[in-house]
C-alpha cells in the first residue's frame, strides 16, 4: 500500500539497513549515503571516503569489512566481488 511504501521509504532515510548481496550484485547509492560493509568481499563502483582511516577509496579497489565509508556522488557504492553483507543508511537501489 500506499502507507507501507512511505514507511519504507523513511525507514531506510533513518537508519542503517542489512543488506545481502550476491556476488556481483552492486548497492547503488545516493550522494552522502554511508555505507559499512560487514561480511564478505566488495569493491568501490566510484570514489568513496573511508571514514574510518581518513582516505579515499578510488573506484574499482577493495572496500575493507567493518569500515564507515561515504558515498562522495551519487550513484556510486560498492559491487559484491564475493556474497557480502552490507549495512547502509540513505537512499540506494540495487542491480
Amino acid at each position: 500500500s500506499y502507507v507501507d511504501e512511505q514507511v519504507a521509504s523513511i525507514q531506510k532515510k533513518s537508519g542503517y539497513e542489512a543488506i545481502t548481496l550476491s556476488k556481483g550484485k552492486q548497492l547503488v547509492c545516493a550522494k552522502g549515503a554511508q555505507v559499512v560493509v560487514t561480511a564478505g568481499a566488495a569493491k568501490a563502483t566510484g570514489s568513496l571516503s573511508d571514514l574510518t582511516e581518513g582516505k579515499k577509496v578510488a573506484k574499482g579497489k577493495a572496500v575493507s569489512t567493518d569500515h564507515s565509508f561515504l558515498v562522495l556522488k551519487g550513484n556510486t557504492g560498492v559491487k559484491a566481488t564475493k556474497s557480502a553483507t552490507v549495512f547502509v543508511q540513505g537512499q540506494y537501489s540495487i542491480k
